[in-house]
């Protein structure tokens, strides 16, 4: 029989991280690009700003390592291209099939020869101002300015001017720019956290004043305005420990001037993200289809999709998606989101020809084979042993690791891999349906189930808790606590009243009515 990847591949341009200067006419990431719902929000905002008047166009995206960020800049200055160039053409492309109106919004408000003057700069240790000058030198080289000012930023990024005069260049830029028929002036930072922790270590540079300066003249308004898009994995304040009360202080004030906008997609987008990058050379079998079919409804039954995902939208996904098993799939995204870098981490995991990758095992798989979630610990423990975000998930992983070590069995048992799934559910949290219940779990282990179960129980590494009907990781003691609770009710029982017994503990003093009149 034929392997899958001779059917299945994922396409190249979602395997490697954005850089926004070397991709920056990159038309394969530009056509490769899903906007979704945050990213379609924030152009929204882009696009109330593409006018002549004051108004605010300074925005900060703030979102962890991998959650798209650096692609979605790309994305943004690709509709702010020249109207015929490569790249605007496909990012007008993509726009229209998610949001036509929002497309047409665009198209009619940045319709010019010229477009907008990038200029794009990659976070690094080192003075902000220093970097701006020089990427803003680099953009006027190539967009052939008048020799003057050419010359007049050449020498600034030599002299270091004063934070006034860089905004005068600015200016001076947005001027030329505009007398050649250009629309704007983009100004884009990415990981400016790496300058903001340059700062930290050198606050007498006073370099955060730039940022306000910046963000106070983009909201001016002018024939070709400037627009500032900045983007960090945290908060400003996050970079501020080493500050004293007065510092911190002004670099909220600083933050205060951007539209910060958390960048995280919800769970159902970034499955229509990873559908995307999957590529089928050929349909999949009735046999399959009908299977993927049948777990949606399945999913549905135990409301375990995510919010506004119905059964047409996850149907598509799941098929988009093979061999990846529906829950599987459910789980990927928030998984690398607890545990590593977001979409990065995500697309390394569906490219990697390592152990247990996605790609590695489509080489040894035939129609009708399913990834299920077991394997996904194995990748995960094997090429993301330590990269967690927040200490609970960090515990909970060492729950599962302890449980395997204590359940010593063959790694390949079905017990072992049970194991692991409920340990995967336990460590993205329960998310309404999506947890280690008993019906979720016969999707994939059917009629095996509760002997494996059993099995698992009896050793102790799980226990049920029956007021959310899921199974936990136990890594605690031999103790079968649910027995001894059993146990004791049976004693008990027709010997108990909790009536009675609270009446005697704490009995009840009696209300007089006419008291409560007077009162």
């Amino acid at each position: 029989m034929t392997n899958l990847n001779q059917i299945i591949s994922i396409r190249s341009t979602f395997t490697r991280s954005i850089n926004i200067q070397r991709d920056k006419q990159s038309v394969n990431a530009i056509e490769a690009y899903v906007p979704t719902s945050r990213a379609i929000d924030v152009l929204e905002q882009v696009n109330s700003g593409l006018n002549q008047q004051p108004t605010n166009r300074a925005i900060a995206l703030i979102g962890p390592y991998g959650s798209g960020k650096s692609v979605f800049s790309l994305f943004l200055s690709a509709l702010l291209s020249p109207t015929d160039s490569p790249e605007n053409k496909a990012a007008v492309v993509r726009l229209k099939a998610e949001a036509p109106a929002l497309a047409k919004k665009f198209s009619r408000n940045t319709t010019s020869e010229l477009g907008f003057l990038k200029v794009q700069i990659n976070g690094t240790p080192d003075s902000l101002q220093q970097q701006i000058l020089s990427a803003l030198f680099e953009s006027i080289q190539q967009a052939d300015l008048p020799k003057k000012i050419v010359k007049q930023i050449q020498e600034a990024t030599i002299t270091r001017p004063s934070m006034d005069s860089v905004i005068k260049l600015f200016e001076k830029v947005q001027d030329a720019w505009a007398d050649k028929g250009g629309k704007g002036v983009l100004l884009v930072i990415d990981e400016l956290g790496k300058f903001l922790e340059y700062e930290s270590f050198h606050p007498q540079h006073r370099e955060m004043h730039l940022l306000q300066l910046l963000a106070e003249h983009a909201h001016k308004g002018h024939i070709a305005p400037l627009h500032v898009l900045v983007m960090l994995h945290q908060s400003f304040e996050h970079y501020t420990q080493r500050l004293g009360k007065h510092l911190r202080e002004e670099w909220q004030k600083v933050q205060g001037r951007f539209a910060a906008i958390a960048f995280l997609e919800p769970a159902e987008q970034a499955l229509r993200v990873v559908s995307a990058a999957f590529e089928q050379k050929q349909s999949l079998t009735k046999e399959v289809e009908d299977a993927a079919q049948c777990i949606v409804k399945h999913l549905i039954k135990e409301n375990a999709l995510p919010t506004a995902m119905d059964e047409v939208a996850a149907s598509s996904i799941f098929r988009k998606c093979y061999p990846l098993h529906p829950i599987t799939l459910l789980i990927l995204p928030t998984l690398c989101q607890k545990v590593a870098q977001n979409e990065r981490t995500l697309f390394s995991y569906l490219s990697s020809t390592d152990a247990f990758g996605l790609t590695a095992r489509l080489s040894t798989m035939v129609m009708g084979e399913w990834i299920e979630p077991w394997e996904l610990y194995d990748y995960f423990m094997i090429n993301q042993p330590s990269g967690f975000s927040d200490p609970i998930t960090y515990q909970r992983w060492l729950e599962v690791v302890t449980a395997l070590e204590r359940f010593d069995n063959n790694p390949a048992s079905p017990e072992v891999k049970l194991l692991k799934t409920i340990g995967l559910l336990n460590v993205i949290g329960s998310q309404k349906g999506l947890k280690a219940s008993d019906d979720l779990l016969t999707m994939l282990f059917a009629d095996k189930l509760p002997t494996l179960l059993a099995s698992l129980s009896k050793a102790a590494v799980i226990n049920f808790r029956s007021f959310n009907q899921e199974y936990r990781v136990w890594q605690g003691s031999d103790f079968d606590l649910q027995g001894a609770l059993e146990q004791g009710v049976a004693e008990i029982e027709g010997q108990f009243s909790l009536a009675e017994t609270l009446n005697k503990l704490n009995p009840l003093k009696p209300i007089v009515a006419r008291a409560l009149l007077q009162s």
